[in-house]
């Protein structure tokens, strides 16, 4: 599934289809497990920090609703907190569940539960229209669109034979026959690359690359096996991923899990290097100004579950380039790479997957 930069919708979607898993999966349980699985799984897959503000300064219909929402996941979490208390084994585990844990977002948890912040509308007396686009998959076939970039006007109608027309830009510099081989291509001013879609994967001797499905902020991460394998060496044959973006003048983004140091050998490392330039090695252990540090890593990092480390690259010219990660000590897992040529934005899971032309045009 992609995420849009703003990613509510798409978290919330994806917990409210593991509740529904998880209360599907609770009758199957056996009794003397449940006092396990009602903590560890039912308890953590509720929505409980579903916000009303998701429409900042625009009043929509779907404010009510969430804010709805919100008090009803938060009367949900009660219930089952008092059922863990009072009615699962006669009462066994009384107390086991007091502690506030809604809006636990320090190292130390909240004095007592607060329902998450709402915002209450007022809807005007008739409907109006409005327009936002965010992570469409709607598209228009390239040959119908005028070559060069340019604004399209885009005429949508709505009740009442409400019109309303907004401008969408489109880039139709290079067709598709022109962008085979090209590997991830830029748009909007940024390539974004899952991690365990590499091109190449060099893995010598007993090493491998291995991939973990499900695992960190999106999709997938991908670490180097064996971690005892010992520290690396930068060489072409070196275990390295390579991946095929097109960009200019950019500057790169990692997102690595925020593991620590267990080899306590100096930090973790990687390097990485567009097509022959000079290696950027980075150490994912080195303190970073302003940040406080716990165990070898990040405060932030550790809560965010996610360290985001940035080199910057001098790409002379524009068009396809090989990007090339090494793991220097095992233990680094990436997670995804964006490559930020002036339009990247701010979001919590970052910008979703960019267009692969070799792939396209392989499913064509």
């Amino acid at each position: 599934m992609p995420y849009p930069r703003n990613p509510f919708q798409s978290a919330l979607l994806l917990l409210l289809a593991l509740g529904s898993q998880a209360t599907w999966a609770q009758s199957y349980v056996a009794f003397e497990r449940k006092a396990a699985y009602l903590p560890l799984v039912a308890g953590k897959s509720l929505p409980l920090l579903v916000s009303a503000e998701d429409y900042p300064g625009v009043v929509r219909a779907a404010t009510i609703t969430t804010a709805a929402e919100v008090k009803q996941f938060y009367d949900q979490d009660s219930l089952l907190s008092h059922y863990y208390n009072h009615t699962l084994a006669g009462g066994k585990w009384d107390h086991m569940m007091d502690q506030p844990h809604v809006f636990y977002n320090g190292w130390r948890g909240p004095d007592r539960e607060v329902m998450p912040k709402t915002m209450r509308v007022t809807l005007p007396p008739a409907p109006e229209m409005a327009v936002a686009v965010e992570g469409s998959a709607d598209w228009w076939p390239q040959a119908t669109t005028p070559a060069g970039r340019q604004q399209v006007p885009l005429t949508l109608t709505g009740p009442g034979g409400q019109r309303i027309t907004v401008q969408v830009p489109a880039d139709n510099n290079l067709t598709a026959s022109e962008l085979e081989g090209a590997g991830y291509v830029a748009g909007d001013g940024y390539v974004s690359i899952a991690a365990d879609h590499y091109t190449q994967a060099i893995h010598p001797g007993n090493t491998s690359w291995q991939v973990l499905n499900h695992y960190g902020r999106t999709s997938t991460g991908v670490t180097l096996l064996l971690t005892t394998a010992g520290r690396q060496t930068v060489t072409a044959t070196a275990p390295h991923l390579e991946y095929l973006p097109e960009a200019g003048p950019v500057n790169l983004l990692a997102y690595v899990a925020p593991t620590i140091d267990f080899h306590n050998d100096g930090g973790l490392i990687y390097a990485v290097a567009f097509d022959d330039e000079a290696l950027q090695f980075v150490n994912l252990s080195a303190k970073k100004p302003a940040e406080s540090w716990v165990n070898d890593n990040s405060e932030k990092a550790m809560k965010e579950s996610i360290n985001f480390n940035r080199t910057t690259h001098q790409l002379v010219a524009r068009g396809t380039h090989t990007l090339k990660f090494w793991v220097i000590t095992p233990g680094v897992v990436l997670q995804k790479l964006v490559i930020d040529a002036g339009g990247l934005r701010p979001s919590y899971l970052g910008p979703p997957e960019s267009y692969r032309a070799d792939q396209a045009r392989a499913t064509e």
